[in-house]
């Protein structure tokens, strides 16, 4: 439904099934990693044993909330649960990943900030003149895709979800990189596969360049017949997602 955007359903009703907050929450920082070694990194961490619940990569450079250790880039996971078990997993991933970076544990209001300030996406916040977008690729890209698109665009990016998800912000010039971004993403063969959202941007840009990944001709019609599935009569925010639908 919210990747819907509104266009297929109205909610009437929502019920939301919530935990309780974790005993202890603390983030395990490496420092001074390569975008792929960082992605590396992460991916390991997340299909090791111990529950890792996020993995968040900035280069360097990347502005927060509070200094971040070390001078390159920064992988942050997160770990949460009862002290004893966050304190255990954490020796052991800095054991195990020792050699990757520096390691750093931080733990109380910090950790939360940290996880937070990615979530609102906060190293992209405030840059006047720029276009944000958000680029859902295969984890294995992302380090590799950002520094693509950095090299042929004067972007400033980081990465969530392990590496799958790519925040990146571009001056709005002409097109906000759309061609770029999305040519990078199709890789030097156009067989590679991902999306880019345009989340931000003057209202010019959105009018003149596709908000949402342009879709292959047959995958449009199925999405048209969705959409007249669910909306017959085309009431619930049209052209919302696909001018004229």
């Amino acid at each position: 439904m919210a990747g819907s955007y509104g266009t297929l359903a109205a909610l009437e009703e929502v019920t939301v099934k919530v935990l309780p907050r974790p005993e202890m929450v603390a983030t395990l920082l490496f420092t001074n990693l390569e975008p792929v070694a960082a992605g590396h990194l992460m991916g390991a961490a997340l299909g090791s044993t111990h529950e890792v619940s996020g993995a968040a990569y900035l280069p360097a450079g990347a502005a927060l909330p509070f200094a971040l250790p070390g001078g390159g880039g920064t992988v942050g996971l997160r770990l949460e649960g009862p002290a004893p078990s966050v304190e255990f997993r954490c020796d052991s991933l800095t054991r195990e990943h020792g050699t990757s970076g520096a390691a750093e544990i931080v733990t109380g209001s910090e950790a939360i900030a940290f996880w937070r300030a990615i979530g609102e996406a906060a190293p992209l916040a405030g840059l006047a003149g720029h276009a944000v977008w958000r680029i859902s690729v295969a984890p294995a890209r992302g380090g590799e895709l950002g520094q693509v698109i950095s090299r042929a665009l004067d972007a400033v990016w980081f990465l969530d979800w392990g590496g799958g998800l790519l925040w990146l912000a571009v001056p709005e010039g002409t097109d906000a990189g759309a061609e770029a971004i999305r040519t990078a993403i199709r890789g030097p063969h156009g067989r590679d596969t991902g999306h880019a959202t345009l989340v931000k941007g003057s209202l010019a840009l959105r009018g003149s360049v596709a908000v949402f990944e342009p879709q292959p001709a047959p995958l449009a019609a199925l999405s048209r017949r969705v959409k007249d599935a669910f909306d017959p009569a085309h009431i619930l925010n049209p052209g919302r997602m696909v001018e004229g639908s």
